[in-house]
């Protein structure tokens, strides 16, 4: 009798069974051991997890990692005995992987609901009549003249399509710009040339919904290594430089990429892929141009409303340290009238000085007389304790706004006019807006 008994009850047997595989515990430990879980697996149809479960369930030691690769170099280790209280006649069933069946209506209807989706964007296999630009690109794009140059050049001059391909490439990137070209002006999306300064070359342009949208068509390179002559050889093999030892090869890949900045809910990247080539993602690519022209709209009214936030913040802050400013200008008022009321005592003591001097030198001539009542007329206009009374009868308001002003105004005047000190950590003045807003307003109608 076999290690192993495959029953396949499809034939004559029960429709519904599933296929197994039944194998004894002894027979297990011999097989695992002669060849690897993986190929056991494959063989059979199975999962190799349910192999290693079963090991593990009824105790069959397993080879350790790596040992098939010793098992490669020659050094096969010793392999493990099955455990005399394992019951080596048990016999383990494995049940194998039901393929999956295929529902051909449903594959033949889809496919026929696919052949009668109609495309936006249809790609000729020739061109009947070309578009303008169309014409232009065919008439002066370039085959490149220097021998490690791949693609073609594209005409500086002349408004046309703008895409890097090689010569071999040139009709099929004609074929995908005409249609798209076509299907632009069914549209109403107007088609331009831009200059892109921060490279120095143009792009190309449409405008979608009033938003100029950039994009570029390039087919893919890879750098690959060149035959080198023998001078060449000899001069790599010295160590001195060899020029263009890798040439860029074009690979017959399309890379189709919309340039402008989207957020990642917008696919802006189209590639050649096998069996998907880049003719059947226009469609796609259009419905990203709109997409994209949404997002650019959304952008530019979030961007206004941020420019009117920050505008009237603005305002706000320039009433605030205008506040302060005027706080600051009383604060350096008051000291000033304090220090012109120390000059004013002083200047009194000392004509109250003089005027004793003359008194006690005997009597007082009309001139001194005169110059004596001008000196204490001069000292009573210029009172600064009158000016300072005049200053605190200016209405205050009295509120928090008013002592976060006073707080600058005091610490910007002190370190501007007498102690040098570091500059406090400003105050927060949006948790102000409305109080600020407010005596905006009250200034207004004052």
């Amino acid at each position: 009798m076999d290690n192993t008994e495959a029953s396949n009850r499809l034939n004559g047997g029960d429709s519904h069974s599933k296929p197994f595989v039944k194998i004894t515990v002894k027979a297990l430990h011999q097989l695992i051991w002669e060849k690897p879980i993986s190929a056991i697996a494959k063989d059979w149809e199975i999962n190799s997890q349910a192999i290693t479960k079963a090991c593990d369930k009824h105790g069959v030691p397993r080879p350790p990692s790596g040992h098939w690769t010793l098992v490669s170099l020659g050094k096969a280790p010793n392999v493990a005995t099955l455990p005399e209280d394992i019951n080596g006649t048990m016999v383990i069933t494995f049940r194998q992987r039901q393929k999956p069946r295929i529902n051909k209506p449903k594959r033949e209807l889809s496919t026929r609901k696919a052949k009668s989706t109609k495309r936006k964007v249809t790609i000729p296999k020739r061109i009947g009549k070309y578009h303008p630009l169309t014409q232009l690109a065919k008439q002066n794009y370039k085959k490149p003249t220097f021998e490690y140059d791949k693609l073609m050049v594209s005409p500086w001059q002349i408004e046309t399509y703008q895409f890097a391909v090689s010569p071999e490439k040139f009709d099929r990137a004609l074929k995908i710009f005409d249609s798209l070209l076509k299907y632009f002006n069914k549209q109403g999306w107007p088609f331009k040339i831009t200059d892109n300064y921060s490279r120095r070359s143009k792009v190309n342009a449409v405008v979608v919904n009033d938003k100029t949208i950039t994009f570029k068509l390039r087919e893919k390179t890879k750098q690959t290594p060149r035959y080198l002559n023998q001078k060449e050889q000899q001069d790599k093999a010295a160590g001195r430089y060899v020029y263009y030892e890798k040439v860029l090869m074009p690979t017959g890949m399309f890379h189709l990429t919309i340039e402008e900045y989207v957020d990642g809910n917008c696919k802006t990247a189209f590639m050649d892929k096998p069996g998907e080539p880049i003719e059947d993602k226009l469609d796609e690519f259009v419905d990203s141009l709109v997409t994209t022209s949404d997002y650019m709209k959304q952008r530019d009214v979030e961007r206004a409303e941020e420019e009117q936030e920050r505008h009237k913040q603005q305002e706000l802050n320039d009433f605030f340290n205008k506040e302060v400013q005027k706080e600051k200008d009383n604060i350096a008022f008051l000291f000033e009238q304090f220090e012109k009321l120390q000059k004013a005592e002083k200047a009194r003591q000392f004509v109250a000085a003089i005027k004793q001097r003359i008194q006690n030198s005997g009597e007082i001539s009309k001139d001194q007389e005169k110059w004596l009542l001008w000196a204490e007329h001069i000292l009573t206009i210029e009172d600064p304790v009158a000016k300072a009374i005049e200053l605190s009868s200016i209405p205050k308001i009295e509120d928090e706004l008013t002592k976060t002003i006073d707080a600058f105004a005091v610490n910007h005047y002190f370190n501007d006019c007498i102690v040098h000190r570091p500059t406090p950590t400003p105050l927060d003045k949006t948790v102000n807006n409305k109080v600020i807003i407010n005596r905006m307003n009250k200034n207004v109608l004052t």
